[in-house]
């Protein structure tokens, strides 16, 4: 079901149903893709009901622990994610704060969820 469901997908992220196939192994055989803004939109629309998504845990992290979200094939890890901070020269003191902060937060991220023993 969840492979045939309509992709939502995030024109700010467009690659993102390629990526995670290409992560993830598994093929997606949408009917049918329902596009939108933005990857908060894209939550948006999974909580609605309107479709199946790809999404950052950080993202979709709440909704999956509190159990409106399902997330059959687990999250896959995606090394692409960066942080750009303009400036040259030695970095200040409030950027490597911001910097150090950045990292602690990702760190106390909750942990990403194994797959479901039978996906969906």
């Amino acid at each position: 079901m969840v492979l045939t469901a309509p992709r939502l997908t995030a024109r700010t992220h467009p690659t993102g149903w390629k990526d995670w196939s290409t992560l993830s192994g598994q093929a997606s055989t949408a009917t049918s893709e329902r596009p939108v803004a933005h990857l908060h939109f894209v939550l948006d629309a999974a909580l609605a009901g309107w479709g199946a998504a790809v999404l950052p845990w950080v993202l979709a992290a709440e909704a999956v622990e509190d159990g409106r979200l399902l997330a059959p094939f687990g999250f896959q890890a995606d090394s692409g994610a960066v942080a750009a901070i303009p400036g040259a020269g030695e970095p200040s003191r409030a950027r490597r704060a911001f910097v150090r902060w950045l990292v602690d937060q990702g760190q106390a991220s909750p942990p990403v969820p194994r797959p479901a023993p039978t996906p969906l």
